[in-house]
């Protein structure tokens, strides 16, 4: 009960000083609420910024890539194709990488007319006819005729091999070079090539040529 009394005793003695300063406490709340919502919006913002990261890549990332091994690779299709994406030294590989084809081609091309002649040649031979071949006397036996068709007849393999590896070698040179692009290669790198002197047991010293790297 004292304590109930002195609480209101105590209210309704701050009753005259509230009505005195109303303006006063009208306009310091809200001052109060100003700042607060102020400060929100700053956090907002703040908060915002930071959880709405910069998603922008850089500029120039796309072009700092270029070339790409996958798109040289797939450009190798057609021969010379990679090279000519890759762009350095285009204008030298693309023709060596033709003169690998056409050589192959000519090669092809000779070994089968020869295997296709003999071959012919053969067959009239074991069949007791006239073979009608300048470069083949009619006193060539059927062995020898046999004999020389199948060389050629390997020889055209061959030439077939030769040529499906260079085609495959022209597209791994296109994607390594692809690759190579992006190696950094520093300044102070050398090579150092000089007399070897070691030792080996029970021989005396050896002496050869010694190779040293630095990077």
């Amino acid at each position: 009960m004292n304590n109930r009394y002195s609480f209101t005793a105590f209210n309704a003695s701050l009753i005259p000083a509230l009505k005195a300063h109303k303006r006063h406490l009208v306009s310091a709340f809200f001052l109060c609420m100003t700042i607060n919502t102020h400060a929100q919006k700053i956090d907002t913002t703040q908060v915002t910024s930071k959880v709405t990261p910069s998603v922008s890549a850089p500029k120039n990332s796309v072009k700092d890539s270029f070339p790409f091994p996958k798109k040289a690779l797939l450009y190798s299709i057609i021969p010379g194709g990679g090279q000519i994406y890759n762009r350095k030294l285009a204008w030298l590989k693309v023709p060596i990488v033709y003169g690998g084809f056409i050589t192959g081609g000519v090669l092809i091309a000779n070994n089968s007319s020869n295997y296709a002649r003999l071959k012919k040649a053969y067959i009239h031979k074991i069949n007791n006819e006239p073979i009608n071949d300048p470069k083949i006397p009619e006193t060539a036996t059927a062995a020898t005729i046999k004999e020389r068709r199948d060389v050629f007849f390997k020889s055209k393999q061959q030439s077939y091999i030769f040529t499906g590896v260079w085609y495959l070698l022209s597209a791994a040179e296109a994607f390594t070079a692809a690759h190579l692009a992006h190696f950094d290669v520093k300044d102070d790198l050398s090579l150092h090539i000089k007399p070897s002197f070691e030792p080996v047991p029970f021989m005396g010293n050896a002496v050869g040529i010694g190779i040293t790297i630095v990077w």
